[in-house]
């Protein structure tokens, strides 16, 4: 049953409004200092109280690293948005966002051989699948598809986390090897918790990170125009059924 809930936590998750936790490095280097050990949490606008080995600090949020600054909230006004990526050829330049763990978005599933989480009856159809590469950590990968032609809308993962440092120096993980995968990833934060959301030609891949009343991170891969085709396949069955209704 707890595998299940954080496999539907991984499609609409909700949480509740709290500030974001403290944020834990091993090491930091600000100008010519060095620090380790450090644990950054916001003191009030414009600073954080950084402890260390050495003892404690008072820093400006505008001196942290951007991803750091981030990670507590305050997201710079000139944050690269998620679209952006190197140009064609550059040795960085970003791969495009086809799927995860051994399927490809837009595909059509096999739904007779999966097991299904929820009835193949209600809107999408959500399926649990056995990923050809699974991520370190993660359980409950699951697959949304389109109700008549059973393709892949949505590809996702879950990782319980049992503090909320280890969730934070995971999500920090994942985010770096996504971003040197596909590109720079754009932050949103809704009632505390952070989104992570690279977008490339109609598709993007998420990251949600763990907060003290969820404590889980979700990994999804989305198809936008699966998600459209879903909604229109959904419409004409509706409609079929509501035409027969009265025979």
């Amino acid at each position: 049953m707890k595998l299940q809930l954080l496999i539907l936590m991984a499609v609409a998750a909700v949480a509740a409004d709290e500030p974001a936790p403290p944020v834990k490095v091993e090491k930091l280097t600000l100008g010519d200092r060095d620090f380790s050990d450090v644990t950054i949490t916001p003191k009030d606008a414009g600073n954080a109280t950084l402890r260390h080995a050495g003892g404690v600090a008072t820093v400006s949020l505008a001196d942290l690293p951007e991803k750091i600054r981030k990670m507590l909230g305050d997201v710079p006004e000139n944050a690269t948005a998620s679209n952006t990526k190197p140009a064609a050829g550059d040795a960085g330049a970003a791969k495009p966002i086809e799927g995860a763990f051994g399927l490809k978005l837009g595909d059509v599933f096999d739904a007779a051989k999966a097991v299904a989480i929820r009835s193949p009856e209600l809107p999408t159809p959500f399926y649990e699948i056995k990923p050809a590469g699974p991520l370190p950590g993660f359980q409950g990968y699951h697959c949304t598809i389109t109700p008549t032609t059973h393709r892949i809308i949505s590809i996702g993962a879950a990782a319980d986390v049992k503090t909320l440092d280890a969730g934070r120096a995971e999500e920090v993980r994942i985010l770096e090897l996504l971003e040197g995968k596909y590109g720079k990833a754009e932050l949103s934060i809704t009632n505390g918790r952070r989104e992570w959301r690279i977008t490339s030609n109609n598709r993007n891949a998420s990251l949600t990170g763990p907060t003290a009343g969820a404590m889980s991170i979700m990994l999804v891969y989305r198809d936008e125009r699966m998600a459209a085709l879903a909604i229109d396949e959904r419409k004409a069955i509706n409609a079929a059924k509501a035409d027969a209704s009265g025979l």
